[in-house]
């Protein structure tokens, strides 16, 4: 009996001579099913392993095609199900970027544009839309279940044209970034911010009457339990976590009882207890990241009355700011960001050179204009930045530039730079520059709704040009300059100043550095002197007025290309990337293992990451993690290599209920046969005519 061949085995030899990077793919997940596909991205297939691809694999699992993006395309997926959007928006893209032969058409009206690309475009997630370039993968060919019928390309396909070919419109940055800019003008935008979400505090105690709302919502949720058809159920749980998910993260419902009303209404429902929990965590997580809103207290909000110290000389003629010992209820000064930086005052940031300071202050500025955490800490209340760039100033945009794309930032923020800078010995030019700084926090209130919350001295002998930096009596004096524009503007001022030689002697120059502010943020790094590669960067609270001093995390510092100058030249700049490790007792850990390895003995595992059944959820169940978080979805593949490795998990080849021959995960017991009996699936009968078409096509 010959059989037939898959639709990869069909497609593949024509694709890779036209120039496409075809992979084969399971139809129910619409993903690749072949592992580190992504190196198709970057390459194309070799004669042999093309070959040996449609004999096996491609030929088990093949039945769609993928395309590996290569950095020589662009592909556009319009993931808009609104019929007038998608069209508004495909309509922006013949305005700007040209009309291609290459339309792809899964289920309509969404559609994926491909273009050729002239080497300035990279992948990014701006959903509903999201560019491929140089990475990802679009289905290109096979069933869509949905559509219920065939993806379709209506004017050419891969199949008939070349990557190279001429009527495939090229397009550039600036043409992107118009069409994004119009789409936006059309379609609803959907900001994905990248936040890290932390038990809140409770606040339920105060808010009764929210409380009580957001109690009924989650106990309304998880009664749709009970009356949920079969097949819906675990749909419904996830929607009843969520619910509970944003009442937790606003403060208002702790934890443990949304749990219990969660998990009553599941066991009712008859679902499982393995399922109920990890689909209750999913839930809640998710939730959590968009927390229901409660009046009054959202933010830490300044005093409605400004008081404005315009010298010292008006501070000092008056006694209303003397306090005296007494019995009246009291609350802790407010913060910028959660125990690390006070809401006012002047607060440092110091550190060697090239250990990343101003990197650090572009990406704090980031972080309070936001609203996002910086290095895992809350930022209390958001507020416009402005930097004062004594050295640098050419370099904030495209560093701003690039902390806002890591951060998945797309809006513009209330950030602002100047390298005018006055003579901080006449006060004509102080208070001019003043009231400079004061328009520019009314723009910001005006065209940004938030008040200037800090401004950056970058760096602070680049500013205030000083004469002797050892000189105490010099370093007061700025100090008192600092507070004075700090108090007249109501902002955190945080110069960035270099270490002396050693980093163990901070801040660099006189004592009353130190003395005369509130924080100072450090950050320490190994620098070989011979070839300039600085790593190990770590930022520290040395000193605070608002937290625990000591370690805040490690960074490290990657680069992001931004293009290209007219020399060809290409332009980086670097972002901050914090890295959190949570260590495990070896107890706990193989206590977790245990229990994998018992989910994975009791139950259907599939080595595929993208199936409902992958043998990763079992890891994740009994660790504790997010398979949602790439971070923690990568922790579980390493935990699955370290069980295969040590030969406790093994992989086998058998029919699934369909008869498709799948990759299962099984738990390796004693008494089991060696390993080697997993063998791999035998040759297929098409293997002759795949060596017959690869033969020729690489000729």
């Amino acid at each position: 009996m010959t059989t037939k061949p898959s639709l990869f085995v069909k497609r593949a030899p024509t694709l890779v001579k036209n120039g496409w990077r075809p992979i084969p793919g399971y139809a129910e997940t619409k993903r690749p099913s072949i592992k580190s596909w992504q190196t198709y991205n970057s390459r194309q297939w070799e004669e042999d392993e093309l070959r040996e691809m449609m004999a096996g694999q491609g030929q088990l699992e093949g039945e769609i095609v993928c395309l590996a993006i290569q950095k020589e395309l662009v592909a556009i997926d319009l993931d808009i199900l609104d019929e007038q959007q998608a069209q508004a928006a495909y309509d922006v893209a013949l305005k700007f970027l040209g009309q291609t032969p290459l339309v792809r058409i899964g289920l309509a009206p969404k559609r994926v544009l491909i273009y050729r690309n002239d080497g300035t475009i990279k992948s990014r997630k701006l959903h509903p839309i999201e560019i491929f370039a140089g990475s990802g993968q679009i289905v290109g060919f096979g069933y869509h279940a949905k559509a219920g019928r065939d993806y379709q390309w209506p004017h050419k396909s891969p199949m008939e044209l070349k990557v190279d070919d001429p009527s495939i419109p090229m397009i550039n940055q600036h043409q992107l970034d118009q069409f994004l800019n119009a789409c936006w003008d059309v379609i609803p935008r959907k900001y994905t911010e990248r936040t890290d979400w932390e038990p809140p505090q409770f606040i339920g105690q105060d808010h009764q009457a929210d409380r009580q709302q957001a109690l009924d919502l989650v106990r309304l949720e998880a009664n749709k339990l009970n009356t949920a058809p079969e097949g819906t159920r675990n749909s419904s749980l996830f929607n009843a976590a969520y619910i509970a998910g944003q009442a937790i993260a606003s403060g208002l419902v702790e934890r443990h009882e949304a749990e219990a009303i969660i998990a009553q209404a599941a066991i009712g429902s008859g679902l499982e207890q393995t399922e109920i929990a990890a689909t209750t965590r999913s839930g809640i997580t998710k939730g959590g990241n968009n927390p229901f809103f409660v009046p009054g207290a959202w933010f830490e909000h300044p005093n409605d009355t400004e008081t404005i110290v315009s010298d010292v000389i008006t501070a000092m003629s008056s006694d209303a700011d003397i306090r005296r010992h007494s019995k009246e209820p009291f609350s802790f000064p407010p913060s910028l960001v959660k125990g690390l930086l006070p809401r006012n005052g002047i607060a440092f940031i110091g550190g060697q050179s090239g250990a990343g300071k101003t990197f650090i202050a572009i990406d704090l500025a980031v972080a309070l204009t936001t609203g996002q955490t910086f290095f895992g800490r809350k930022v209390k209340e958001k507020g416009g930045v402005m930097f004062i760039a004594g050295e640098g100033a050419d370099t904030i945009q495209p560093r701003l530039t690039v902390a806002c794309m890591a951060r998945n930032v797309e809006r513009l923020l209330p950030i602002s730079w100047t390298a005018t800078i006055p003579d901080f010995t006449k006060p004509d030019e102080v208070r001019a520059f003043i009231a400079k700084l004061k328009r520019e926090a009314a723009w910001m209130q005006e065209n940004h709704g938030v008040r200037m919350g800090a401004i950056v001295i970058d760096t602070l002998s680049a500013v205030f040009n000083m004469q002797d930096e050892n000189d105490n009596s010099e370093a007061a004096r700025i100090i008192r300059a600092l507070k004075v524009i700090g108090d007249a503007l109501d902002v955190l001022m945080i110069p960035i100043h270099h270490y002396g030689k050693g980093a163990g002697t901070g801040l660099r120059g006189a004592s009353a550095w130190r003395a005369g502010c509130d924080a100072v943020l450090s950050i320490t790094a190994e620098r070989n002197q011979l070839t300039g590669v600085v790593s190990g960067h770590s930022l520290w609270l040395a000193k605070s007025r608002v937290g625990e001093e000591g370690a805040v995390g490690a960074f490290s510092l990657r680069t992001m290309l931004l293009g290209a100058d007219p020399d060809g030249d290409e332009l980086t700049s670097c972002y901050v990337v914090p890295e959190a490790a949570v260590k495990q007792t070896v107890a706990a850990r193989r206590e977790n293992e245990a229990m994998a390895l018992e989910l994975i003995e009791n139950g259907v595992c599939r080595a595929d990451p993208q199936s409902e059944l992958w043998v990763g959820r079992c890891v994740a169940e009994a660790f504790g993690l997010d398979i949602e978080d790439a971070k923690q979805r990568a922790q579980i593949k390493g935990i699955l290599k370290r069980l295969e490795a040590e030969k406790k998990i093994v992989e086998v080849f058998r029919n699934d209920a369909q008869r498709h021959k799948r990759k299962y995960v099984e738990r390796v017991k004693k008494n089991n046969l060696s390993t080697e009996e997993a063998a791999s699936p035998s040759a297929s009968p098409c293997k002759n005519l795949c060596e017959d078409i690869v033969g020729r096509l690489f000729d």
